[in-house]
């Protein structure tokens, strides 16, 4: 209850520069090529980003409920579905984990130590683990995706290996378009 107690503080903390880091979070997406081939248009980089927003603020929230676990499975899910490539998830992460790292420490907490409640170093150490805790089951999620289509595509040709097997030289593999 303590960690959840300074992981709401964080979050208060943040509240005021969460909008600014994801801006710029969606402005380093959108001037690096190999991230801005995910987004089909502005419309829907900004629908990403309130996405993003609702995320990190049930994060924060420290109420790890089912609508954070539905959160983190939409994200995963997300993920692996347009094919985003781990190292480009985790550099996007953490350019904006620095910038909410930032904000903790400004102006009322400089230094080690802050003006009431939890330390500096306190506060830091319970977000890098939250952080660290949401991309781990993001990552969770999206290798259960992978998995889960993996062992699809196994069952195909398997399923062609008995066809064969039976004389059937006809059978097709499905595609990814036409596979389920």
């Amino acid at each position: 209850e303590e960690n959840a107690a300074v992981l709401r503080e964080v979050g208060a903390l943040i509240r005021v520069d969460l909008d600014r880091a994801l801006t710029a979070f969606y402005v380093r997406a959108k001037a690096d090529p190999d991230a801005a081939r995910f987004f089909d248009s502005d419309r829907q980089m900004d629908r990403a980003k309130a996405a993003q927003k609702r995320h990190w603020e049930r994060l924060f929230s420290a109420e790890f409920d089912s609508d954070y676990a539905a959160s983190v499975q939409r994200v995963g899910d997300t993920h692996a579905r347009i094919g985003l490539p781990v190292h480009t998830y985790f550099s996007a992460y953490a350019n904006a984990v620095s910038d909410l790292l930032t904000a903790i420490m400004r102006p009322k907490r400089r230094g080690l130590f802050s003006f009431g409640g939890a330390p500096s170093h306190r506060l830091v150490q319970v977000a890098m683990r939250a952080f660290m805790l949401d991309m781990a089951l993001v990552l969770d999620t999206i290798a259960k995706v992978e998995l889960e289509e993996q062992n699809r595509a196994f069952g195909h040709v398997e399923a062609a290996i008995e066809h064969l097997a039976a004389g059937n030289l006809l059978h097709q593999i499905p595609g990814p378009e036409q596979s389920d």
